[in-house]
């Protein structure tokens, strides 16, 4: 701020004193904007405010602190489980947009109608969810965070809205994302298969439809079907049946490269071959479900098991997101320190693609 400005508000609150100003003044301030954003939704109405303290000042110096609180107002009153259910939901969305899973640091909740003086308790969680820090990098830079709620607060707003307008049937689904999510740098075989799996239970409005059987490849199920059900009753009768059962249903590869689309379309020129390493991490979770060759050797290359597990959760994550009306593209410009696993994954994607 320009010294004459300085200058003017230290005159204005002298408060009946002189107060000189030297060569570098410098002011401290808080506009008093304390809302950041507020989302109708679903779950309630959240929002989340700035809630600052400050000391009086002195020969110590002068103190603005911040701290940042969400909160969800509820339509009409709901049962304590219900809220803490809504409140699991919100901390793990947030998580993701950060780039880690978070911790409840301070929970309280408002009776309806209030008791006595009652009406806000503080809640004493008994077993809390938790990170795990040796999984973790070190904290998220604010630029890696995959929607700016200070910046775009109406964009952000809508994103929230949209995705929890579609949370009850994709429960099962995120709730496995979120399971992944949470191992960080921690890569096994199970999450690599997890993080496959998630996308075979998306609801049906989430995945592209069946597929149109031609007349002789329908014509050849019926008679495949007519001998397997005249053979004796057997493991292998009853798999040959079932597979002829799911002819024209949609594969996990295509389930998956539905929901790749939606990163193809809006930011296509940063990841050209998602469609292939996405089959090939199928392949994958193949050969350690159902024990199908392998393409390659995947103990002897266990990094790859590990980039296969971040592309799985990125289609996913990003996908739902977009769905929900994010502009991924203002996310892909900003500059990035690669301290979250999307971020990361993002820019050792763009150096892969030009080597």
């Amino acid at each position: 701020m320009h010294v004459l400005y300085i200058d003017q508000i230290a005159h204005a609150n002298c408060l009946g004193r002189e107060i000189p100003t030297g060569p570098d003044p410098q002011i401290l301030y808080f506009t008093g904007n304390r809302t950041i954003f507020a989302a109708n939704t679903v779950l309630g109405l959240i929002t989340a405010s700035h809630n600052p303290s400050r000391n009086l000042g002195g020969p110590n110096g002068v103190r603005l602190k911040n701290t940042i609180s969400v909160a969800v107002e509820f339509s009409e009153p709901v049962l304590f489980r219900e809220a803490m259910t809504r409140a699991a939901a919100l901390r793990d969305y947030l998580g993701m947009l950060v780039g880690r899973p978070q911790n409840i640091l301070n929970l309280a909740v408002r009776l309806v109608p209030a008791v006595g003086t009652l009406g806000l308790l503080r809640v004493y969680w008994s077993m809390p969810p938790e990170r795990e820090p040796p999984h973790e990098e070190d904290r998220p830079h604010p630029a890696d965070v995959l929607i700016d709620a200070v910046g775009d607060p109406k964009g952000f707003s809508n994103v929230v809205a949209n995705w929890f307008q579609e949370h009850e049937d994709r429960r099962e689904a995120r709730f496995r994302f979120f399971g992944c999510f949470a191992e960080q740098n921690y890569y096994t075989v199970d999450r690599l298969v997890a993080a496959a799996n998630m996308f075979d239970i998306l609801p049906a409005a989430a995945v592209p439809g069946d597929v149109e059987l031609t007349e002789d490849e329908v014509r050849a199920r019926d008679e495949a079907r007519k001998l397997f059900r005249a053979l004796p009753t057997s493991i292998e009768r009853a798999s040959v049946l079932g597979v002829l059962g799911r002819m024209g249903k949609s594969t996990l590869k295509r389930k998956i490269r539905h929901r790749a689309k939606y990163l193809l379309q809006e930011a296509g020129g940063q990841f050209p071959e998602m469609e292939m390493v996405c089959d090939e991490a199928v392949n994958c979770r193949n050969f350690y479900v159902h024990g199908t060759d392998p393409i390659f050797d995947y103990e002897a290359h266990s990094e790859i098991r590990g980039f296969f597990t971040d592309t799985l959760e990125w289609v996913f994550a990003a996908s739902e997101l977009i769905e929900a009306g994010w502009k991924i593209d203002t996310w892909l410009r900003r500059g990035s320190s690669m301290s979250s696993q999307f971020a990361r994954y993002h820019i050792n994607t763009v150096r892969r693609s030009r080597n």
